[in-house]
């Protein structure tokens, strides 16, 4: 993959530099992740990815990792998927998968990876009125104002804090047209608290606003910035045990993906194998000891 990536030194700080499998893994997906919005056909499907994200699956991943190394020193697809796992439980990562691929999102991209200025980095994610992303520089987020002098803070329309606001109510009125006007100022003001208070990064802000305003039961409940805000890890905590309509297809929480991969490999070992095979396979598919819980079958004759 063309260009280049950024890489601060307080890499050095951190313990995944003393691993260097974790670093190996850490740098590639550095290097694989799109600098830049764009669609990726998979199969037939197309999925959109955003800076910071790229598509890989176990074996891809695998791939990637072993290549140039000797036979010795190569690792299966399981390992290095556990180590990618391990990242994500660092936050690192994030990682979105359904039975097909799975999209890795790097954490902070847009905080390393953008073009910094000399007074401030850059970070994407300030949204127009269309859902749209534009760029815009951090440390300007809480300084346009249109009234310098006034008692009360007056956000700019192309501010981070006013263009959250308007994504809210824009998404909110596909699902509730006939939602009155809000003060998109005092909806603004509680976004900067979001964002500057709470530390919560715009790139999520977007994602739980998508997800809040289609979700069924909460698109009724989440009608203002404040509201949001106070729901906030409510949205996020049920976000991680729900399907999240990002992408064309539905995905799977950590604990059912897990789940469904036991319930697999169960079934692909059981085939044609015998009792004393079973036995020696229950520590690895998780299969308890009681009789009654094991596969039924035909003993191979």
């Amino acid at each position: 993959m063309d260009g280049w990536i950024k890489l601060h030194r307080k890499i050095r700080e951190n313990p995944v530099f003393n691993d260097m499998n974790l670093f190996r893994l850490w740098m590639i997906c550095l290097t694989e992740s799109t600098h830049k919005e764009r669609d990726q056909m998979i199969g037939k499907q197309i999925v959109k990815l955003f800076p910071g994200e790229f598509v890989t699956g176990r074996f891809d991943l695998a791939e990637m990792y072993n290549r140039g190394l000797k036979k010795k020193e190569q690792k299966p697809p399981t390992t290095i998927w556990r180590w990618l796992e391990n990242l994500e439980k660092h936050e690192f990562v994030v990682i979105k998968s359904n039975n097909k691929f799975s999209v890795v999102a790097v954490v902070k991209w847009l905080e390393y990876q953008t073009d910094g200025q000399q007074n401030g980095q850059q970070v994407v994610n300030n949204w127009s009125t269309d859902g749209q992303q534009v760029v815009t520089n951090k440390n300007d987020k809480n300084d346009k104002k249109v009234k310098s002098n006034s008692p009360k803070q007056v956000y700019d329309e192309d501010s981070l804090p006013f263009r959250t606001a308007n994504y809210l109510y824009t998404n909110i009125l596909k699902h509730k047209p006939d939602l009155k006007q809000p003060n998109l100022q005092t909806w603004a003001n509680d976004m900067r608290k979001l964002i500057d208070i709470d530390n919560r990064e715009p790139a999520e802000i977007g994602r739980v606003i998508e997800w809040a305003t289609k979700d069924s039961f909460w698109q009724s409940n989440i009608l203002s910035a404040s509201k949001l805000r106070e729901k906030w890890d409510t949205l996020t905590a049920q976000m991680k045990n729900k399907t999240v309509s990002m992408f064309p297809t539905q995905y799977q929480s950590k604990a059912d993906k897990d789940a469904q991969q036991r319930e697999e490999l169960k079934r692909e070992i059981v085939g044609g194998m015998t009792l004393e095979d079973i036995g020696k396979a229950r520590s690895i598919i998780d299969i308890t000891p009681n009789q009654n819980s094991l596969p039924q079958f035909q003993p191979r004759q």
